[in-house]
């Protein structure tokens, strides 16, 4: 497409050349679906004495973005053996968020340690998560 522009006392025709975008039908991404409820997995305890099928699905949640973030199959048992070496959970509870990105680089959330998560949104969490945890133990 041409367009006459006049810029002071000179005529200019103008020729509008589409810039490079993005793809404009990017291919869809394919999450592996996981449930807490597989049978392969909902009796098997992750941490603090707690299967997956009874509060797994943090953990499930977190093996779906890793699975995707590496474009391999991260099933959630084995997802949660690694959060437990991090030192991620305490009890059942996935208090330290921030030790995610030690097991797995690319789920740092823009280069951040935290997730994503701001210090704000963590320290509310951790007083959630001890909060419970006092619950579950009455």
């Amino acid at each position: 497409m041409t367009i006459p522009v006049r810029w002071g006392c000179v005529d200019y025709l103008c020729t509008l050349v589409p810039e490079a975008g993005p793809d404009p039908d990017p291919a869809p991404v394919r999450v592996t679906a996981y449930s807490q409820n597989d049978e392969r997995w909902a009796l098997q305890y992750y941490a603090g004495g707690v299967t997956f099928g009874k509060a797994g699905c943090l953990v499930v949640a977190v093996s779906m973005i890793a699975s995707l973030a590496y474009a391999e199959p991260m099933l959630p048992p084995v997802v949660a053996r690694s959060l437990r070496l991090a030192g991620a959970f305490e009890g059942a509870l996935l208090s330290h968020p921030a030790r995610i990105p030690g097991r797995w680089a690319c789920c740092s959330g823009a280069g951040r340690s935290t997730g994503g998560m701001n210090r704000r949104t963590l320290t509310s969490w951790r007083a959630r998560s001890r909060r419970m945890a006092r619950r579950s133990v009455r």
